[in-house]
């Protein structure tokens, strides 16, 4: 109904449904005269004020005119709650609640009535301020926030501004995180959340809460509203309490710590979370970190460490690059191929895709980011979307079945045991800890990372195998392959499983294990395996990658290598033939040969790097730097950091931004 209404309200209007109207001329005389559409809207309340007035005939606990003369609205108020019964007083206390901090509200409803009684209210503000350790969180969605003349796009913000807050409070609820303050105003919008506050303290609370809920808060930001932020994190000892006066005051938390965060978040290096090194040092088991330029700030002598946090699923993956440059074409092609799956309602036919190119021409880079803009299109569109992703090392050419090892685990974590669970439950209410959290965060970056309305089952990752198992009909052996030597699964059953014969034993664990994946996911509308090195991938695994391209209908492999022409794969020859001539011309097969990127796109990498604008870089710097790294985005990345860091650049005296005038060709050759 509220989004009915939008049509009909403007700004700064107060608008009720025809069922509310029924409800409120219970107690409040309406004029109909306001009433507009067709769907006799109400426009309660306007600049000009409001537009009901109570209803004589309805007994409220007002004070008749003559008993408030000459009393203040405290006295008022005062007269009126004593008019109210106990279970209306609660219900007025439950409503108040809402306005206030968690903290406050816990803090006013067990306290004696004694001490209220014996004490006064800037005694009790006095006895509740403290000193805690913090986990202050700064966020900063990059958005605009400035109204605008025409009203639908003033709403759509609003109703922007309102995602970003039912987010965040979702992000908070699930980690028991508090929401400290929500600022909308002319310099754009920030929030500011906090763990450590009484009610919100918990063991390894910095490793199993706060980090898990930043990255899940930045990532479902980014995927769910396409929105990108800065946060800036902290942890130490702050001030927390109410500020102000005893009428009108908040609860505040101050320190050091608490500016810092507010300083990370708008630090122009922000790769999207900054941390300081009183996070790092208690997170550093279960995060890995980048360590970054220290920064001035205020309350602190010296200069401060600060970090970027990688999780284990981002440092597996990879994290994509937010000043990404060049490649449109290559990521144009990829989405329309996932979208081709995802939204196709005829009968539908797995896809690969073969990206070739040498080391340092971004082959992992392109991925990263082609993930990130598939999460961010076709999950805001409620598709069911499983991302699964394999990175091959030296020596796994040697480990039969040697990706399953990730890719189980991820497929795993997305298997529904019933139609039933499809429709309720969520992650929260699913999982019984917050380590198994991490560990479906760390599986797939599918719908199960997002914490989006999705269903996993409450048993464990060795009854779901062995669900899963029976389910497939198979053999002892791949009990023994897969669960013990790929899972680490080592106490299983497999009395009563039939054995595989032993002359065709290989081909048919490959069929079961095609079997299960096919199975974990079936009830996605995408699924997405992404395999990079596979020019290190083991023939077994090939096997069973043929087999889902053969039977699968959701799913598209990306697969990366270096120039197959230079590095053999272990993969069919007859399945490599079919995959260039009759896959290709049915459009479920294509290469893609990535090359240096030329003088425009190292234009458009050198602006973001050293943050001018496009127009006021050097043609010849550019130029310059296209020609030593090769055109090659890791490369150039690198001799730009290098560059920032020694200085080497500044303005000429054309107005253009290129070397420095007494640099040394050493200098310039020292890459």
């Amino acid at each position: 109904m509220i989004s009915v209404l939008e049509k009909d309200v403007k700004i700064r209007e107060v608008a009720a449904s025809p069922e509310a109207v029924v409800l409120l001329t219970k107690m409040f005389n309406i004029d109909t005269s306001v009433c507009t559409g067709v769907e006799k809207v109400a426009i309660i309340m306007d600049q000009s004020g409001r537009r009901f007035k109570p209803r004589l005939d309805v007994q409220l606990p007002m004070p008749l005119p003559n008993e408030t003369a000459g009393k203040d609205r405290k006295e008022i108020l005062s007269m009126i709650c004593e008019s109210l019964d106990v279970s209306q007083l609660k219900h007025l206390l439950q409503l108040i609640s809402l306005y206030v901090h968690p903290v406050v509200a816990k803090d006013e409803s067990v306290v004696s009535n004694f001490l209220k009684l014996n004490s006064s209210a800037q005694e009790r503000m006095q006895a509740e301020a403290e000193l805690r350790d913090v986990y202050t969180m700064f966020i900063m969605p990059l958005i605009s926030s400035e109204l605008k003349r025409e009203d639908e796009l003033n709403q759509a913000l609003f109703q922007r501004l309102n995602n970003i807050l039912l987010i965040t409070n979702r992000e908070l609820e699930n980690y028991g995180g508090h929401l400290r303050q929500f600022i909308v105003d002319d310099k754009g919008v920030v929030l500011l959340a906090t763990f450590g506050l009484r009610g919100a303290t918990f063991p390894n609370m910095i490793s199993c809460h706060c980090l898990p809920c930043t990255t899940a808060l930045h990532n479902a930001l980014q995927v769910e509203l396409g929105i990108d932020c800065q946060i800036g994190a902290t942890f130490g000892r702050a001030y927390c309490g109410v500020v102000g006066g005893i009428s009108r005051h908040e609860y505040a938390v101050l320190g050091p710590c608490v500016n810092l965060s507010a300083r990370l978040m708008c630090s122009s290096c922000n790769p999207g979370i900054l941390v300081d090194n009183s996070v790092r040092l208690r997170a550093k088991t279960e995060f890995t970190f980048n360590s970054l330029q220290p920064v001035k700030a205020k309350g602190y002598v010296n200069p401060v460490p600060i970090f970027e946090p990688i999780s284990a699923a981002e440092k597996r993956w990879g994290k994509p690059i937010r000043d990404f440059v060049g490649r449109k074409e290559q990521l144009n092609y990829i989405f329309r191929w996932a979208k081709h799956i995802a939204y196709s309602k005829d009968e539908k036919k797995s896809k690969m895709l073969y990206i070739q190119a040498e080391s340092g021409f971004g082959k992992s880079a392109l991925i990263s980011q082609a993930l990130l803009e598939v999460r961010k299109k076709i999950f805001q569109k409620k598709k069911r979307v499983i991302i699964t992703r394999n990175i091959s090392n030296d020596g796994d050419r040697m480990i039969p079945f040697s990706m399953f090892r990730c890719i189980f685990k991820d497929v795993l974590c997305e298997m529904r045991h019933s139609e039933a669970e499809n429709s309720v439950s969520t992650i929260s209410s699913s999982l019984s800890s917050s380590e198994e959290i991490r560990d479906l965060e760390m599986a797939s970056i599918g719908e199960a990372s997002t914490s989006a309305n999705t269903v996993t089952s409450t048993s464990s990752r060795e009854e779901r195998f062995m669900i899963l198992a029976k389910e497939v009909d198979a053999p002892a052996e791949f009990l023994e392959i897969a669960g013990r030597h790929l899972l680490g699964i080592h106490d299983l059953d497999t009395t009563g499983l039939k054995r595989a014969a032993n002359e065709n034993m290989m081909e048919s664990i490959v069929d079961v294990m095609a079997r299960a994946f096919l199975r974990c996911t079936a009830h996605a509308d995408l699924v997405m395996m992404v395999l990079d090195d596979v020019h290190m991938l083991d023939e077994l695994s090939w096997r069973v990658v043929q087999k889902l391209f053969n039977k699968a209908g959701n799913l598209f492999i990306i697969c990366a290598s270096r120039p197959v022409k230079s590095y053999k794969i272990n993969i069919d020859p007859i399945f490599w033939s079919e995959l260039h001539e009759k896959y290709a011309k049915e459009l479920r097969f294509s290469d893609m040969y990535l090359v240096g990127l030329p003088e425009h796109e190292i234009l458009h990498l050198v602006s973001k790097r050293l943050g001018y604008e496009a127009r006021d870089i050097d043609m010849f710097f550019c130029v310059d730097l296209h020609a030593k790294s090769g055109g090659m985005p890791h490369f150039a990345t690198q001799m730009l950091d290098i560059i920032k860091k020694r200085n080497l650049y500044c303005e000429m005296e054309n107005g253009k931004v290129g070397w420095r005038k007494d640099i040394r060709n050493e200098e310039v050759f020292s890459f």
